[in-house]
C-alpha cells in the first residue's frame, strides 16, 4: 500500500508539472478593456481555481478576428487552445477574411450573451426610438450613428434597425472600446482620459 501512495503521489506531481509548463490559453479577438477581454479574464480565473491549472488571456486583435482565429486553427487539438469566439466568425469568412467558417471550431460553452443597445447622451433632444427616427426622416444621413467596426454585430444591428425603419444615417466606425467614450461629453471624455478639460 506504501509503494502504490508513493506512485499516486509521483503520478499527480508529474500531471501537476506537466500542467504547469502547458497552460491553457484563450484567445481574444479584441483589445484589453472590451466586454470580451473582462469577461474572458473572469472566465480564466474561475477556471484556474476549478482546475488547479493556468488560464492565460492573450489579445489578439485585427482583421475583424481573422488573426486570433488562424492563430488558434493553427494549434493542436488538445484542448490548450480556445478562442472566445463571435459572430466575427461570420464576417470574416463571408468577406474573405478567413478560409474557414465556424465549423472549424468546437463550441464548448456559451460564457456571454451581448445585447446590442442604442443609447444617446442624456442631453439629447430625442428621448425616445420613435423621437429619433421621426428626426432621422426628415433629415437624411445628418445625424451620425457610432458602431465597432465594419462587419461587426453592432454595425450589422444599425443596418438592420434603421433599414426597416426607412430612414438613412452617418454611420461612423469607431475602434474597439471607444463607441461610449466618443458619444461622452468632450469635458468627460478628458476627465476620463486624465485630463481636465480648458
Amino acid at each position: 500500500m506504501r509503494w502504490l501512495a508513493l506512485l499516486v503521489t509521483a503520478l499527480a506531481l508529474t500531471m501537476s508539472s506537466a500542467w504547469a509548463q502547458n497552460p491553457i490559453e484563450i484567445t481574444v479577438l479584441f483589445p484589453a478593456g472590451t466586454s470580451a477581454d473582462v469577461t474572458a479574464r473572469m472566465l480564466a480565473d474561475g477556471m484556474s481555481r476549478q482546475l488547479g491549472q493556468r488560464v492565460l488571456v492573450v489579445n489578439r486583435p485585427g482583421a475583424g478576428g481573422a488573426i486570433g482565429y488562424k492563430h488558434v486553427a493553427s494549434q493542436k487539438p488538445d484542448g490548450y487552445a480556445l478562442v472566445w469566439n463571435s459572430n466575427s466568425i461570420s464576417t470574416t469568412f463571408h468577406s474573405g477574411q478567413l478560409p474557414f467558417d465556424y465549423q472549424a471550431f468546437d463550441p464548448v460553452a456559451r460564457v456571454l450573451v451581448e445585447s446590442p443597445l442604442l443609447a444617446v447622451r442624456a442631453d439629447a433632444k430625442w428621448k425616445t426610438l420613435h423621437e429619433l427616427i421621426a428626426d432621422a426622416k426628415t433629415r437624411p444621413k445628418a445625424i451620425s450613428v457610432g458602431h465597432s467596426g465594419i462587419g461587426s454585430h453592432t454595425h450589422l444591428c444599425l443596418i438592420a434597425l434603421f433599414h426597416a425603419a426607412g430612414v438613412e444615417v452617418n454611420e461612423v466606425p469607431f475602434g474597439a472600446a471607444q463607441v461610449v467614450a466618443g458619444v461622452a461629453p468632450a469635458g468627460r471624455r478628458e476627465h476620463a482620459a486624465g485630463r481636465q478639460p480648458a
